[in-house]
C-alpha cells in the first residue's frame, strides 16, 4: 500500500526457504498480509508475513537454515531479505547494514522499492510502543498483492 517492492529470490542458495515463500505466495497467503514490526536502532529491519497482524502465529511447518551469513559486522547488508526464526512465513527486509547472529537464512535481495522501505522506516514505530525503536510501523504497510515472476 506504500509502493511496489520487488525481491529477487535466490533459489540456488536457499531452495527450501524460497520454495516455501513461493508456495505461500501461490496460495495467496501474503496478499493482504501486514508488515507488523519495524526496528530503528541497533538492527534495521521491516518484518512481514506473520499469520496474525500483530506478528503472532505460524503456518504449520518449519524450515531448515540455509545460506547463513558469516559471523561479523554488517553481515546482513542493506537490501538483504532473510527469514525470521519466529515462523516459517515471516521475512524481514534490511534497510540499513545490520549486524545479527548468523542464524537467519538469506533468501534474496530487494531489487526495487528500497525507497518504500526507507520511507516506512523514517516514520518510526507507532507512538506508545513499549520500545520506541522496535514495534509496529507508524506508517501501516500491507502487502496488497504478492506474486512470483520467473
Amino acid at each position: 500500500n506504500c509502493g511496489r517492492i520487488t525481491i529477487a529470490l535466490d533459489t540456488e542458495a536457499a531452495p527450501k526457504n524460497v520454495n516455501a515463500i513461493a508456495f505461500l505466495t501461490d496460495q495467496g497467503y501474503y496478499s493482504g498480509n501486514f508488515c507488523h514490526r519495524l526496528t530503528t536502532a541497533g538492527i534495521f529491519v521491516l518484518q512481514c508475513g506473520a499469520p496474525g497482524a500483530d506478528g503472532t502465529g505460524d503456518v504449520g511447518f518449519t524450515l531448515p537454515d540455509e545460506n547463513l551469513p558469516k559471523q561479523g559486522e554488517q553481515n546482513y547488508p542493506a537490501g538483504s531479505v532473510a527469514m525470521a526464526n519466529t515462523a516459517s512465513s515471516q521475512i524481514f527486509l534490511v534497510y540499513q547494514d545490520t549486524t545479527l547472529p548468523p542464524s537467519y537464512s538469506l533468501v534474496g535481495t530487494v531489487k526495487q522499492g528500497m525507497d518504500v522501505v526507507n520511507c516506512v522506516a523514517a516514520g518510526g514505530v507507532q507512538p506508545g510502543s513499549s520500545d520506541a525503536s522496535d514495534g509496529t510501523p507508524a506508517q501501516p504497510i500491507v502487502i496488497k498483492t504478492a506474486s512470483i515472476e520467473n
